[in-house]
């Protein structure tokens, strides 16, 4: 199981100060509640933390007085089951699991503040997790069938009110948006919203955004296909479930075919299905003993590497 973040709220109902020892303490309550309790026992999980586990709506800040003691607690009670960072000292990291791999977003450790003006400098991922990410990109995009993005916050930009998500942070979001279309078979796991949602992003990439696992949810609706920028929208709304405290949703990869590999997607609400959709991938060119094949995969390995390069030539100069 990946948990999406605020696995804990660290400032509801108050702030309780910044001793690690009061944010040990709310790791405690969650783990102690029934209902994590009884999943935590049969199902392994991994993790990342969003806001909530410093403050609401945390940037960037290592200096603030919340954010080492934060990040303690989250190490000792989330962080130590996780798979390795990418380097030593960052919280991001990737996986695989079978035909499938998984690179984990830290949203908020280098994210400039929400309301700073959207241009090239203003980044949710920083330069090196950014590098690390497109690197991550590169390397898996015809060696696994399946790529999972994992972010705390929505990428799909269909939430009104979303300074939080990534739709403060469309420059940055293109750049890696421009990319994921020529990476076939991505998939995106988001939370925070405190409803379901799935999304079409440029038609190339599928989101889903699932929260939340005992919380309650918002009566009021704030998710529109209106909300979609463009003239016509990049991103198609497929389904939206506000209502429901516990929403989780599971993915079944199946690539036993391996010209037809598919993701089963069930969506679980307050015990029961609301829904269900398959979402159908493509067929991956790995490299194998036919020439042509290996030129197929050197064409696409080429492309991808120039607009690489491009991406970074045109986001750090």
């Amino acid at each position: 199981m990946v948990f999406l973040g605020d696995f804990i709220y660290a400032d509801v109902p108050y702030f309780a100060g910044n001793g690690v020892d009061q944010f040990q303490k709310r790791y405690r309550q969650t783990f102690a509640s029934p209902e994590v309790k009884a999943l935590v026992e049969k199902v392994p999980m991994v993790g990342i933390f969003d806001d909530h586990e410093i403050y609401n709506d945390y940037s960037a800040n290592a200096s603030s007085p919340s954010y080492a003691p934060a990040m303690q607690a989250y190490q000792e009670y989330v962080g130590a089951a996780n798979y390795d960072p990418v380097e030593p000292g960052v919280h991001y990291y990737d996986f695989r699991v079978g035909d499938s791999a998984f690179f984990v977003w830290d949203t908020r450790s280098y994210r400039s503040d929400n309301a700073n003006d959207d241009d090239d400098v203003k980044t949710m991922l920083g330069d090196r997790q950014r590098e690390a990410f497109f690197d991550w990109a590169a390397k898996v995009n015809q060696t696994v069938t399946w790529k999972f993005v994992v972010s705390s916050v929505p990428v799909m930009s269909l939430w009104s009110h979303g300074e939080d998500t990534w739709a403060s942070f469309l420059t940055e979001r293109d750049a890696i948006l421009d990319l994921l279309e020529h990476v076939p078979n991505v998939i995106v796991l988001s939370g925070d919203r405190h409803e379901f949602a799935a999304a079409s992003l440029r038609t190339t990439v599928t989101e889903f955004s699932t929260s939340p696992f005992n919380m309650f949810y918002l009566p009021v609706r704030t998710l529109s296909q209106k909300h979609s920028r463009g003239a016509t929208g990049e991103d198609t709304l497929l389904q939206y479930l506000p209502d429901g405290n516990t929403k989780v949703t599971t993915f079944e990869v199946d690539t036993r075919v391996l010209n037809k590999p598919v993701v089963r997607v069930r969506v679980w609400i307050d015990g029961a299905e609301a829904w269900h959709v398959d979402v159908l991938g493509q067929p991956i060119l790995r490299p194998g003993p036919l020439s042509v094949v290996d030129g197929a995969v050197g064409s696409v390995g080429k492309g991808l590497r120039e607009l690489l390069t491009f991406l970074r030539r045109s986001w750090w100069n």
